[in-house]
């Protein structure tokens, strides 16, 4: 019989794995875009306009897998343009 692999309390739901993999990427994603607004400002404009948009999607995918608010309401919010 083979043995499972991995910690038994991270066999967990398919729901809660991509969340995981989701929160994962969005913080790659924002460490890169970082990355590349500090060592790489030589980069095309576009390029960084696209990346930038890749961990707003992620950051998206995720609060809706949680139930978070989405970034763009939290930020309504921080900033008060959510009262009108």
């Amino acid at each position: 019989m083979a043995k499972p692999n991995g910690h038994p309390g991270r066999a967990e739901d398919k729901a809660k794995q991509l969340e995981r993999r989701v929160n994962d990427l969005m913080r790659q994603a924002v460490k890169l875009n970082q990355d590349m607004q500090t060592n790489h400002g030589d980069l095309h404009p576009d390029i960084q306009v696209h990346a930038q948009s890749a961990a707003l999607n992620l950051m998206a995918i995720y609060s809706h897998l949680t139930g978070l608010p989405a970034p763009w309401d939290a930020r309504a919010e921080a900033m008060g343009w959510n009262r009108v």
